[in-house]
């Protein structure tokens, strides 16, 4: 859980928060993100994709199932530092 503290902390809360927000998946493990089409990573966050929570939630439950290596960041939260 400290790592993923240390990784959110990379991003600056902006904007207002929209209940119909989507999210990003951040791969602690490949310090990438995840695009769209779900294979691979990407390090430009231009390029990640952005999914509904519903989906982000299937994608986070999958991937911790071993240990903790990705998280789920709402699009509204995220630009880089």
């Amino acid at each position: 859980m400290q790592r993923a503290l240390l990784w959110y902390s990379v991003f600056i809360i902006i904007g207002v928060h929209n209940m119909e927000s989507k999210y990003l998946i951040w791969s602690i493990e490949h310090d990438a993100w995840w695009p769209i089409s779900r294979c691979g990573y990407v390090y430009n966050l231009s390029e990640a994709g952005r999914f509904d929570k519903q989906v982000a939630e299937e994608i986070v439950k999958n991937a911790n199932i071993v240990s903790f290596n990705e998280c789920m960041i709402p699009e509204w939260r995220c630009r880089y530092a």
